[in-house]
């Protein structure tokens, strides 16, 4: 069956998209072992599980900022990104994950032109960070004036990390120009109401892929077809092999020991997360004609994922896929704003070291 949503504007060559991929990210893409080596593991000592755990929360954390500042989604995907890019030149002992979050959110409005003042950043950041949204943080207060350095400061730091690439190519676009080349088996249901499910479910898992590395690991269309693999077996969709009886995934030009690889990531995030236990709501795709919008959406409702959702792609660490987590996790429990701190070497600072009203 083939959907009826609107061609791509432009003629797609799948080897020119992967080359011209491949050429972009190649200093943003990362081995397995590289990922084992950040700074923040090499100098510092932390563990593996305590750096995911940090990069996660700081890639919440520029989640619930944007929903006060009503950002677009593609924007908190580009933040998301330049934390975890930040994290693999920086150490999470010398940068706060909330400071480099506040920083990424504010550089990203910027590149993506959805700015807003840095006073609105600020309220929002402070009032996220000590868990009170009727704080007043002004430039008459003294926390107002901490944030404002520490972004200021950090920016600088973040500049030279990233290495002036704004670019980044994101998964999102990609699912609609994968859809068009491809075919579904409905099993009866409507057409449209099948493109629409898959379309909305993908957006939902790339969403959630932020709080992983996965950004760092593959390109934008890996992270795509992974995506839509994932959302059609969780609707119950197959996508059919080409005429020419090519499967979807060299329809489209992908590796499937790469699409493998990156829905163990996702299936690992869903048994593993460090924030499942939180509550809230995430927001998840605009219709399929409304890609460019700069609306936050309402979430998907959350649902059973069972390792068979996941046939021919066990779990890395062999155990089943449990709930998917909840859309908008809450933040730890802490309050805080910006952190210019003292710590011990080799120490490192999760939330449960800030005292109440500490900065």
């Amino acid at each position: 069956m083939r959907h009826n949503l609107a061609p791509p504007s432009h003629a797609i060559d799948t080897e020119d998209l992967m080359m011209e991929e491949l050429e972009l990210y190649d200093q943003w893409l990362f081995t397995d072992e590289e990922l084992m080596r950040t700074p923040s593991i090499l100098k510092h000592d932390i563990t593996v599980q305590q750096e995911r755990e940090g990069r996660s929360k700081g890639c919440n954390f520029i989640l619930q900022v944007g929903i006060k500042l009503k950002l677009p989604q593609l924007t908190l995907a580009t933040a998301s990104v330049f934390l975890h890019r930040f994290f693999m030149r920086e150490s999470l002992r010398d940068f706060h994950y909330y400071n480099v979050a506040a920083t990424a959110l504010y550089l990203a409005t910027k590149v993506e032109e959805n700015c807003r003042k840095l006073s609105d950043l600020i309220q929002a950041v402070g009032r996220t960070a000590q868990k009170n949204d009727q704080i007043i943080i002004d430039e008459q207060s003294k926390e107002y004036w901490k944030w404002h350095d520490t972004i200021m400061f950090t920016e600088e730091h973040m500049l030279a990390a990233l290495c002036y690439d704004f670019n980044i190519k994101k998964p999102y676009k990609l699912l609609q120009d994968y859809l068009q080349m491809i075919s579904v088996e409905d099993g009866g249901r409507k057409e449209k109401d099948v493109v629409k499910d898959i379309m909305k479910v993908a957006w939902a898992f790339i969403n959630d892929s932020h709080l992983t590395v996965l950004c760092l690991m593959f390109p934008a269309s890996t992270i795509a077809g992974a995506a839509l693999y994932m959302s059609a077996k969780f609707n119950d969709a197959v996508f059919k092999d080409s005429k020419d009886g090519r499967p979807w995934w060299r329809v489209i030009g992908l590796d499937l020991l790469d699409i493998k690889k990156a829905c163990n990531q996702m299936a690992d995030l869903y048994e593993n997360n460090p924030l499942k236990n939180a509550e809230g709501k995430y927001p998840t795709t605009p219709e399929t004609e409304d890609t460019n919008s700069n609306r936050t959406r309402p979430s998907l409702p959350a649902a059973k994922i069972t390792y068979e959702d996941f046939e021919g792609f066990p779990n890395s660490n062999g155990t089943s896929v449990q709930d998917a987590p909840a859309s908008e996790p809450k933040l730890p429990d802490t309050s805080r704003g910006a952190a210019t701190d003292e710590r011990e070497e080799g120490e490192f600072e999760d939330d449960d070291d800030r005292e109440e009203g500490e900065l």
